[in-house]
């Protein structure tokens, strides 16, 4: 299993963009994410298979570059169901989504 947070994947942002930007852009990454994560937990039954489709697909390349290689995983495995229109299969990944993005959201919040 993945960890939630790459410490390799996490050390090169800081490397590339510096430290101290690291903050500002998980924050812009939580506020992008948090209404989404919001609205998946109240009502995951309404979403369609385009919905998830669109969300987990941007989701698997930004949770990877931000070292969220659990929920990047997890959204290719999501996106792949949608794109198959595998209703049964997105529906049973749903719940660890929602966990796992959960979670990492948490983990950079108390992080960063």
């Amino acid at each position: 299993m993945q960890p939630l947070l790459c410490e390799k994947t996490l050390q090169q942002l800081a490397d590339d963009i510096g430290s101290e930007l690291l903050p500002e852009l998980f924050n812009v990454f939580i506020e992008e994410n948090s209404p989404q994560l919001a609205s998946l937990k109240s009502d995951s039954n309404s979403w369609d298979l385009s919905q998830l489709q669109s969300l987990s697909h941007t989701l698997k390349s930004s949770a990877a570059s931000y070292g969220g290689l659990r929920l990047a995983e997890l959204a290719t495995q999501l996106d792949l169901a949608c794109k198959l229109s595998d209703k049964a299969a997105a529906q049973s990944l749903l719940p660890e989504f929602i966990d796992v993005y959960t979670q990492t959201l948490e983990v950079i919040k108390q992080r960063y």
